[in-house]
């Protein structure tokens, strides 16, 4: 990664630093850069990576003069991953906040998820609600927002979404910690769960504030790799099963897919199998206690109850099964 241009921020050591790889982003890197610049709380030097483009935007960035941005140049294609583990220790703030190059951050999410950091230390990650706006679609996506909820929902989908979340610095300098170079796609849904399995310690929490807006096309990796970004999700989600005591040949964790994909319904065994996937997941976290099981629980009933309503066909089966679903 080569340096192209850099200016000293206005303190030794910024608040926050905002990280951003852009790859083939030049209709959208301005109105992203812009959104950041014109944060309520401007303490942040602005880290941009350009993932060795094809097209104009290492220019659309230069553009831009602002003393916070810092561009680097990958001398050859990376991929996220790789780019954002080469700008995570260029990263001096107290803060650290993700931002993606065809997404918009409302002006008042730095100063709110930084005012959340500064008054809850224990908090590790923090995102918050976030609209989605594509070609055919804008809707709100209010993620779970107390770390219970959060990480109760980490074995059906990632929760905290990453182009707006913030880490506490320290904490990923203490731990050293970087995305999974193996995971091409779904890398910040596997550091959420390694975080919640292998370090009890780290709480998340999400804002019920919207932060931003979250940019939906057919360039991006989750419309292209789709296959794959589900293939490497399940792997995230082996972790968990692992410890909750299943194997990956396990041929229930085909009902998983009911709950992560959130597919409908179609035969009465399929509603009958799907429940008692639920009840086995229920009674391997009583035994072993990977997630807190109030909240645990509560979730597998929240999603029996969609699944129960996403087939009308099959609704009478689905209440007589959540009928006699534990409390």
């Amino acid at each position: 990664m080569t340096e192209h241009h850099a200016r000293p921020g206005k303190s030794a050591r910024p608040l926050i630093s905002i990280i951003m790889s852009a790859c083939n982003a030049e209709g959208f890197v301005q109105t992203a850069m812009q959104s950041m610049l014109g944060q309520t709380e401007g303490d942040f030097e602005f880290l941009i990576a350009d993932d060795a483009s094809d097209d104009r935007t290492a220019d659309q960035i230069a553009a831009i003069q602002d003393p916070r941005i810092a561009l680097h140049k990958n001398p050859e294609r990376l991929g996220l991953t790789a780019t954002l583990n080469n700008l995570l220790p260029l990263a001096r703030g107290e803060f650290i906040a993700r931002m993606d190059a065809d997404d918009i951050s409302l002006p008042g999410r730095l100063a709110a998820q930084a005012a959340l950091l500064r008054e809850h230390k224990d908090i590790w990650v923090c995102g918050g609600a976030f609209s989605v706006r594509s070609a055919e679609h804008c809707y709100l996506d209010t993620p779970p927002q107390t770390d219970g909820e959060i990480k109760a929902a980490l074995l059906f989908f990632n929760p905290l979404p990453h182009p707006f979340v913030m880490f506490r610095g320290a904490t990923l300098r203490r731990h050293n910690l970087r995305y999974d170079p193996k995971m091409t796609c779904a890398q910040d849904y596997e550091l959420w769960m390694r975080l919640a399995l292998h370090h009890p310690e780290a709480r998340f929490a999400n804002l019920k504030d919207v932060l931003g807006q979250y940019h939906r096309h057919s360039a991006q990796v989750s419309s292209r790799r789709t296959q794959e970004q589900q293939a490497l999700s399940k792997r995230v989600q082996m972790q968990a099963f692992r410890l909750l005591g299943f194997s990956p040949l396990c041929r229930e964790i085909a009902f998983h897919e009911h709950f992560f994909f959130a597919s409908p319904i179609k035969t009465r065994a399929e509603i009958a199998g799907a429940f008692d996937w639920a009840l086995r997941l229920r009674h391997a976290n009583d035994e072993k206690g990977i997630f807190d099981r109030t909240h645990f629980n509560g979730f597998l009933r929240q999603r029996l109850l969609g699944l129960a309503a996403s087939n009308p066909a099959l609704r009478q089966d689905g209440t007589r099964l959540l009928a006699a679903w534990p409390e």
